[in-house]
Formats: structure tokens, sequence, C-alpha cells
């Protein structure tokens, strides 16, 4: 999977591992309907999505060091994210990235915001995406 989607659907790549694992679970069961990604989502053993999962979450790692860097290339691939040999900042950096990421559905988006709006005691909010 390139994770780069298509006119007729969104791109994966960037998205939290929990919601591409999600997203899967929903084509293979037909929560969600799609006949090209339930194929592909049937096809793919458990371990399968969650190896396809983290490869889409390392691309949208490195493509944050790049731009944070300054870099405004084209998107890495997948064999480029894989084979990038992070420094010990580097590494820090992703992860306190990853932990800044807001995902879900509209009322779960809604509470993890509303709890940042707590915990820095905001009076207002501003999303951008």
């Amino acid at each position: 999977m390139s994770g780069e989607g298509h006119p007729e659907s969104a791109g994966l790549a960037g998205m939290p591992m929990e919601y591409l694992v999600r997203q899967m679970a929903d084509f293979k069961s037909g929560a969600r309907n799609n006949a090209g990604m339930t194929a592909i989502a049937k096809s793919l053993s458990d371990a399968d999505t969650l190896a396809a999962a983290e490869e889409q979450v390392k691309v949208a790692d490195l493509r944050r060091l790049q731009r944070a860097r300054g870099l405004n290339g084209p998107v890495p691939t997948v064999a480029q994210a894989l084979a990038h040999d992070y420094s010990p900042p580097e590494y820090a950096y992703v992860q306190e990235q990853r932990a800044r990421l807001v995902w879900g559905t509209p009322e779960m988006v809604r509470t993890a915001l509303l709890d940042v709006q707590a915990r820095f005691q905001a009076d207002e909010l501003v999303v951008l995406t």
C-alpha cells in the first residue's frame, strides 16, 4: 500500500496507526463499503495490516522530521522511511509529534480537544488541518 490515495479516496499516509488498523478492520467486516479496499483488507492477515499501518506511520514520521528541518520535497517513500536511521534527538522529536496527534470520530476529536483546552486553561482553540 502506498498510502497516497486517489481522487476518489483520501490518502492514508500520516494517519495514526490505530486509525489505519481500525479502517482496515471496518473494510474487512463490511462496516465500510468500497470494493477495492474490502478486497485488500480481506486479503491481509491482522499481522499484515499492522505491518502496513506501521509503514505508513513511519512515512509520516520522516515527513514531519523533514518539514521541521525546512525540507519541503516529495513525501518519502515507504522504502526511504524504513531505511532512515533516526538519531536520538530525531527519535525524541518523532515521538513528541506522534503524541500531539488528535484523530478519531467527531466525538473523539471533540473530547480530545476539550481535554487540551482544559489542560492549558485556554479560552479558545484554533484547529489547523
